[in-house]
């Protein structure tokens, strides 16, 4: 019965996992990772397996994406560069893992941290000299990608390990249901993430309930994203009615139907509690 997989089992999709792309069981992963994470749990309550699978693939989407120093921008380093480290390490990517620590001994450097700091404070898209600094550290992932694939490596560990349960995935979105409803805390959890969660977070759920919809999960920050022209920060996720983005733009929050300039509706982004001005 669903109640009784474990909560430190790695769950992945059957439709992934019948897939040769090394990529779909790679997402599949993050997609139930995040699954948990929307609904209230927290990372330490997970599958560590999963957590580490999850973050090489973040690792190596935020590479593809916009470089190291995109990752840089968007990776929480305190709490998740354990899960990195080890995740890196247990699929055999070891010379993606020796790069990436000789790329942080530089940033914890005087220097390299003064560059950090100033990237985290900075506006990305602008002209920004530490931005491109650290993407030149960086460089050399990609020819090691020749060597160390890490979607292929991410993907046959994951079919490795004991751990592994592959369920449709209308029974993964039934046990995560079951497994909210008998948290004890769930009241307090749901006010916690309200409090704490981050600007665009706040205004997506906003937007959701403006339209209409269901908020299912968050996916992914793009800072590359051009709209009118202009580069932008875009957030990515996912409703009961599909893929959508949201953008902020002249004091508004506008959300789009999936990658498309269909806008759905938008908001005042000041006004985070739903109310019109």
């Amino acid at each position: 019965m669903l109640k009784e997989i474990p909560m430190d089992a790695l769950l992945v999709s059957k439709e992934s996992f019948d897939d040769d792309e090394p990529s779909e069981i790679a997402f599949s992963n993050m997609s139930v990772v995040d699954l948990h994470l929307s609904n209230y749990f927290t990372h330490d309550e997970l599958s560590k397996d999963a957590m580490r699978a999850y973050m090489v693939e973040f690792f190596y989407c935020q590479l593809q994406n916009g470089g190291f120093a995109q990752f840089a921008y968007n990776f929480d380093w305190a709490e998740h560069v354990e899960y990195l480290t080890e995740g890196l390490e247990a699929v055999g990517a070891i010379k993606h893992l020796e790069l990436f620590e000789q790329i942080c001994a530089k940033l914890l450097e005087d220097e390299g941290l003064e560059k950090l700091k100033t990237l985290l404070q900075s506006d990305f898209f602008d002209e920004n000299p530490e931005r491109d600094e650290i993407n030149d550290m960086g460089e050399e992932f990609w020819n090691l990608e020749k060597e160390e694939y890490l979607e292929e490596l991410v993907s046959k560990w994951i079919r490795s390990l004991p751990s592994l349960v592959v369920l449709p995935t209308p029974d993964i979105e039934s046990l995560v249901k079951e497994r909210v409803e008998v948290l004890p805390d769930l009241d307090s959890r749901i006010q916690k993430a309200k409090d704490d969660a981050p600007q665009f977070e706040k205004l997506i759920l906003v937007l959701c309930e403006k339209s209409g919809q269901e908020l299912d999960t968050f996916t992914a920050g793009d800072p590359s994203h051009v709209y009118e022209g202009n580069k932008m920060m875009a957030w990515h996720f996912i409703t009961d009615q599909g893929h959508h983005h949201m953008v902020e733009d002249e004091g508004k929050a506008i959300m789009f139907k999936g990658h498309t300039t269909e806008v759905v509706c938008e908001i005042d982004a000041e006004l985070l509690d739903g109310e019109e001005e």
